[in-house]
């Protein structure tokens, strides 16, 4: 096609220059009858050049459109097997969910997940992702269920420095991060400490892994310390999660 293209351009080139140098000595009529196919050859090459063009553009969509579907699909694989490999490697039996919404009126507090009382899903139940601890299930519904995030500021989770030995309570402070609370005096903990939760509870089994240190606040009056701590989760991309069973 690109060929017949291209030859057809020469020729019209050749006969185009042989036009020119013969039309000053030919009748205005003659003129006019020679031109007329060159002036019809020419629309129709660029005729098919422009819907040459269209179809190359619908299918360059095309494929930008598959390719992202591709994408999406190699990424959900990824977390399914990551959520997977940790369901194998829990010592719990763990209900798998799917994140399906926020709570309007709660949207940095509460997620909605598609599990509910028929799949055995009970209030309290922690929710934990493979980078760390999620919050814990608040409320439940037949086929759903409402999750309340450890970045919830009524969220307190009983927390274990893993390096000191050291024991807090984390809180909820939204879109702050966490606050460790509690610290010993004299505390030994620094940034870049983990932070994990501590068994002391009744919600919470020890060892679920909470964040990092970012930064402690040495007070120079009062009993405690406190440590400001950003959680292991990104709240804002969850997209699966897994429910502990007690």
């Amino acid at each position: 096609m690109k060929k017949l293209f291209r030859l057809t351009l020469i020729l019209l080139f050749v006969f185009g220059i042989g036009f020119l140098f013969f039309k000053t000595s030919l009748p205005a009529k003659s003129v006019q009858l020679i031109s007329q196919p060159l002036l019809w050859t020419s629309q129709k090459l660029h005729s098919n050049k422009v819907k040459d063009n269209a179809a190359l553009k619908n299918e360059i969509a095309l494929l930008k459109k598959e390719k992202s579907l591709i994408e999406e699909v190699k990424q959900e694989n990824s977390r399914l097997k990551k959520l997977l490999q940790l369901k194998e490697e829990s010592s719990y039996e763990v209900i798998s969910a799917a994140v399906f919404g926020r709570d309007p009126a709660h949207w940095f507090r509460i997620l909605l997940i598609n599990k509910g009382k028929v799949d055995g899903v009970e209030v309290n139940m922690p929710v934990i992702h493979e980078k760390g601890l999620v919050g814990h299930v608040a409320e439940v519904f037949s086929d759903s269920a409402k999750v309340q995030l450890m970045v919830d500021y009524n969220s307190r989770v009983g927390a274990l420095a893993q390096r000191t030995r050291e024991v807090g309570i984390l809180k909820g402070k939204g879109l702050n991060g966490c606050l460790l609370d509690y610290l010993p005096r004299d505390t030994l903990i620094k940034k870049g400490d983990a932070i994990v939760s501590s068994g002391m509870g009744s919600v919470y089994p020890k060892g679920l892994f909470l964040g990092i240190v970012e930064s402690v606040k040495f007070k120079k009056r009062g009993l405690y310390q406190t440590a400001q701590v950003k959680p292991a989760v990104n709240f804002n991309i969850l997209e699966e999660v897994m429910i502990l069973k007690k």
